[in-house]
């Protein structure tokens, strides 16, 4: 897959022709073709760059007038290159009216002030399309520093301005959803410190949102109801029962409040609350209403009770019944239509129809019972559309107790209800794919591996995950990975059946809960048919994309657990996978169990390292191939185990997987690397410099490069003596503005950037300009068959050409033979490393080395010391 960048003139870049006559002699009609390949293929490349990028190219000369636009130019623009002629009035006449006079008068101040300008605007196709765009333009100076040209870039960024939008409209959408609902929803912290409160919480207490948020709730409770709310919460605690309470709430003025708090904690796999959710319900109304019963004038205190609520009123003596004007709104029943029990309880829901039927027919409600047992659904008569609606009921008593007057306060809750439930699906699925989450597939595959103890009943578990997504996702950006696990997702529903369960669990892994296969059989073929459906070839970014996976897979058949066990099982499947080539099924076998076991032991063994202090680098030569001077180290990793000796980094590889542990042993390089260093500037050697290698974890820590500078000042070691080297898999990720920071300020301080096994990963030309690279080193596995392979020697030749071009130094690791050497500096390669010039050796060893060193003069024999 070929990845592309588009960006601003390279122009300056390209080395000035020599003044000195061309010697001809040594170029042939083969190099001249090949270097006439090589243009045009670059010139090829560079217009595709545009066009995926969306980025144009113009420029207009001053003296001439001349005005020249590039291929993607005439695309943004809408413009067909055969019979349209840009010119500076023509690009101006395809700007928006709006903004073509600001536009004109920046380029007017370009070329006054001779300075860069940037600017974002409208064009106007002729199909009266209009285009976001976005501009840069610099101008080119003569040796007078006047204008004699102004070159510029123009990107269309019309689809990033839609999605600006649509973000924006759903963040407002969500403000409003719950500004506008009529309860407060919080969240607060396991102690019950207020995290979250929403706007109308704040408005509510009349407390400005520091006096609140950090502090318990309780604090907030009037402190005559405060002992009546903290035994509800050590209830909720204690019994694991919703948190329903009322109390007042103390408002900054002193007063009180009076509000209804529900609340529940989310609990993690041990039980322990992780956060308490709950809302605040305004009931202050309800409770001066109910104050008010008390009073004489009954009718009065049930009108101010039921103030803001449909009012049902049933006279139990004279069998009247009567619905407010608020309830007839509510019910969509026309005033002349009399309120007649049967024709309410013909139109509630018929599931919901018993509890309803109660009420009316004088029970009252069982106090214990939740809210939403309160909840019904009611079908409009007017229009049909089903309301959720809830009520209480209010009983007026004679002295014999004897129920004398029902009231019915009904409140239609449709909106906060469909919200409650918005909340509640996106707690359980994944918000990108709409499938289930990790959360609600645990649920359901403890359910089914419980079902499926029986005999007769089995489940089936695949986990899935995505080769190379990273790649795809950090090469052509997060919005393209974003649709590629749609995509994915889509694919994997149609390759299982309807009652299976599949879940995303993060990232690029996906899971599968298999309903009763028949057999391992049919579930290693569900995999497979999964495996093919991800493989078909899509469209993304204008590429033709193949989804490999790899997955992992078992059945409640095999000897497991409860469901965690399954799961790991399913997990060892799927690591084997992954280190058997990827893009493969495997079934779990009980035998696997020893992969993970060796896993774990590189991992103790570590840790045992570093905390035996076992880390040590050595040291490998690295020379001037012109000279055969020493000009400097690479540090390579190495351990020493107790009883079996000196270690490969390979013996512990597990670690570098993991970011603690690949931190730590880099931390204790770093260490090691630069005391050893000032041992030899000490002893007088001169060692040149050390590289050492830098992993894609390091650079996750922001204090990564302040880290390495520190270590350098407490050793007294000038930060020219390191050099630090990356590979292309650094400048990839989201992370890239930490590696531009960390490498920016290394090098400001004078240490050298070295890029890694350039050629064979997936970075682009762009990071040479981007990110402050000294050196470049060929990868060894194009040095070894230079000799023999033509196509090896080819591409050492163009990296050597192209370090030269930019300004950069080469250096080809792997060299085991004077052939080598030679060939390598006949190229015009910089410096070399390999076992011919000298294996890796400790400390003590190198600084033997350096004082006894003899200049290579790649002559039969050993010239220098080993």
């Amino acid at each position: 897959m070929a990845v592309m960048y588009a960006h601003n003139d390279i122009s300056s870049q390209i080395p000035r022709r020599r003044t000195e006559p061309p010697r001809t002699a040594s170029v042939g009609p083969e190099r001249l073709a090949e270097l006439a390949t090589s243009i045009e293929t670059l010139a090829d490349d560079l217009a595709e760059a545009q066009r995926i990028a969306k980025l144009g190219i113009w420029r207009w000369t001053v003296a001439t007038q001349a005005f020249a636009w590039s291929d993607e130019m005439f695309r943004i623009a809408g413009r067909d290159r055969a019979t349209y002629k840009p010119t500076l009035e023509s690009s101006l006449s395809c700007i928006h009216p709006d903004d073509v006079a600001g536009v004109h008068q920046r380029l007017l101040s370009t070329i006054a002030g001779g300075s860069d300008d940037a600017a974002e605007f409208r064009i106007i196709r002729p199909d009266g399309e209009t285009r976001h765009c976005w501009a840069e333009v610099r101008p080119v100076l003569d040796e007078h520093k006047q204008v004699t040209a102004v070159r510029g870039i123009l990107q269309d960024i019309t689809e990033r301005k839609a999605i600006e939008e649509k973000l924006r409209e759903s963040e407002e959408h969500y403000r409003y959803t719950v500004e506008l609902s009529p309860q407060i929803p919080w969240t607060a912290d396991p102690s019950g410190r207020l995290i979250e409160v929403s706007q109308r919480g704040f408005q509510a207490s009349d407390r400005p949102r520091d006096d609140a948020l950090g502090h318990g709730w309780l604090e907030f409770v009037h402190p005559d109801d405060r002992e009546r709310a903290e035994a509800a919460w050590r209830h909720s605690l204690e019994t694991g029962e919703t948190l329903d309470s009322e109390y007042r709430m103390r408002r900054f003025d002193g007063g009180g409040l009076w509000v209804r708090a529900r609340a529940g904690a989310r609990r993690n796999e041990q039980g322990e609350i992780v956060r308490w959710y709950g809302t605040l319900e305004d009931i202050d109304d309800q409770k001066r209403a109910e104050a008010a019963l008390l009073s004489v004038e009954e009718v009065y205190r049930l009108a101010v009770r039921a103030t803001g609520l449909a009012i049902w009123d049933y006279d139990h003596a004279s069998g009247t019944r009567r619905w407010s004007d608020e309830l007839r709104d509510m019910l969509g029943f026309a005033a002349e239509v009399p309120a007649d029990t049967a024709l309410f309880l013909e139109r509630v829901v018929e599931e919901d129809r018993k509890v309803v039927t109660a009420v009316i027919d004088g029970d009252d409600p069982d106090p214990a019972l939740p809210p939403n047992a309160k909840l019904f659904r009611f079908r409009r008569a007017d229009t049909g559309a089903v309301r959720w609606l809830t009520f209480d009921i209010h009983r007026v008593r004679d002295e014999s107790g004897t129920t004398t007057r029902s009231i019915v306060a009904i409140r239609d809750i449709t909106e906060s209800k469909e919200a409650q439930d918005q909340v509640t699906w996106a707690a359980r699925h994944d918000p990108l794919t709409g499938l289930a989450n990790r959360l609600t597939f645990q649920e359901r595959l403890h359910q089914a591996v419980s079902t499926g103890r029986a005999p007769d009943c089995c489940a089936g578990l695949l986990l899935v995950d995505l080769d190379d997504f990273k790649l795809i996702n950090d090469t052509l950006g997060h919005d393209a990975g974003d649709r590629l696990l749609q995509v994915s997702a889509e694919r994997i529903r149609k390759a299982v059946g309807e009652h299976d369960t599949v879940a995303r669990l993060g990232g690029d892994e996906f899971a599968i809960l298999l309903a009763q296969p028949a057999s391992d059989e049919e579930v290693l073929a569900i995999a497979e048919r999964v495996i093919a459906q991800l493989g078909i070839p899509f469209r993304l970014e204008d590429q033709s994309i193949e989804v490999r996976a790899s997955i992992g897979a078992t059945t409640s058949r095999a000897e497991f657990d409860g469901a965690e066990a399954m799961f790991k099982h399913a997990d060892i499947a799927l690591y084997v996978s992954k280190a058997e080539g990827r893009g493969r099924v495997t079934m779990f076998r009980p035998e696997m169990r020893a992969v993970i076991q060796q896993r774990a032991s590189m991992l103790s063994l570590a840790r045992g390292a570093l905390a035996s202090n076992a880390i040590e680098p050595h040291y490998q030569p690295q020379v001037d191939l012109h000279s055969g001077k020493l000009v400097g180290f690479e540090a390579l990793l190495r351990w020493r185990d107790r009883h079996r000796g000196l270690q490969l980094p390979g013996s512990v590889a597990a670690a570098f997987e993991d970011n603690e542990l690949a931190t730590s042993i880099s931390d204790r390089m770093f260490e090691r690397v630069i005391a050893d260093m000032r041992r030899w500037l000490d002893g007088g050697l001169p060692f040149g410099r050390v590289a050492v290698n830098a992993s894609a974890a390091e650079f996750r820590r922001d204090n990564f490069a302040e880290r390495v500078l520190g270590l350098l000042k407490a050793g007294d070691v000038p930060a020219s003596c390191l050099e630090l080297e990356v590979t292309e898999t650094v400048f990839l990720g989201r992370g890239s503005e930490l590696v531009d920071r960390a490498l920016n300020l290394l090098s400001s301080e004078g240490v050298r950037i070295a890029l890694d096994d350039f050629g064979t990963g997936y970075a682009s030309l762009s990071h040479l300009k981007r990110f402050p690279v000294d050196i470049i080193k060929i990868d060894r596995s194009f040095v070894r068959d230079i000799e023999e392979d033509p196509e090896d020697a080819a591409i050492v030749n163009a990296l050597i050409s192209l370090g030269k071009s930019l300004g950069l130094r080469t250096i080809a690791e792997g060299i085991e033979s004077e052939t080598q050497a030679v060939c390598l500096a006949a190229q015009g390669c910089s410096m070399g490393q390999g076992y011919y010039f000298g294996r890796p050796v400790a400390a003590d060893a190198a600084a033997e080395r350096i004082a006894r060193w003899t200049d290579f003069s790649f002559a039969p024999g050993d010239a220098a010391p080993r």
